[in-house]
């Protein structure tokens, strides 16, 4: 870092956008579930002809994605209650640093805080 620089978070905009990317995972979830369901509605019967054929490498290529789909729902719910954390400890830190500036300048009544 260059002479002067520092290091900043916001803890709210952190606090904020875990819970929009906690609300998104939800959202997203529940998109896949329209869609899983929609899909098995749609293939209930492919019949045993050419057409039905297409079930054959059609379906693990569909299972696949409606899987990776549930795993991303998942995987944003998680990270946006990982930004909440990091905002809690960035919360906690700060209160601490702060408690122990005071009592390093109660000691030190010369030095400028």
């Amino acid at each position: 870092m260059a002479a002067g620089a520092a290091f900043g978070s916001d803890s709210d905009v952190l606090r904020t956008q875990g819970g929009a990317f906690k609300e998104l995972g939800v959202q997203f979830g529940e998109s896949t579930k329209t869609l899983k369901d929609a899909l098995g509605e749609a293939e209930k019967d492919w019949g045993n002809d050419i057409i039905g054929k297409v079930a054959d490498f059609y379906t693990p290529i569909r299972d696949g994605i409606v899987e990776s789909m549930e795993h991303l729902a998942k995987d944003l719910g998680e990270m946006g209650g990982n930004l909440e954390a990091m905002a809690a400890n960035y919360d906690k830190v700060e209160e601490q640093n702060t408690s122990d500036l005071h009592v390093v300048s109660a000691n030190r009544p010369n030095l400028a805080v």
